[in-house]
């Protein structure tokens, strides 16, 4: 059998994300579009979502880069997926629940 890699189970964006005991608390959570009023404009977001992997491979490194729609590079977030004492495992799995929240 395969190895497996780690897995994004699902990712979305909010106005404020946190997470705790493997869980994600979000606001505003999982919107398509942003609509303003003036151009430039600043918001706040905060990426959240869970990755999963099997139990006894490392902790997966994420890195999430925003770019400008001339492809310019704009932001990038890294971050190192440890998995809390209090993880839940299930069928051989393990995941990490992540809230990045880029400082522009």
């Amino acid at each position: 059998m395969g190895s497996m890699t780690a897995e994004l189970d699902y990712a979305f964006l909010a106005e404020y994300a946190k997470t705790e005991a493997g869980t994600i608390t979000a606001i505003g959570a999982s919107f398509t579009e942003v609509r303003v009023r003036t151009f430039p404009a600043v918001m706040d977001i905060t990426v959240a979502g869970r990755i999963r992997r099997k139990v006894e491979d490392e902790p997966p490194t994420l890195k999430i880069e925003f770019t400008g729609v001339d492809g310019a590079h704009l932001i990038a977030v890294e971050d190192v997926l440890e998995v809390p004492d209090d993880s839940v495992e299930y069928a051989g799995k393990t995941a990490s629940v992540l809230d990045l929240t880029p400082v522009w």
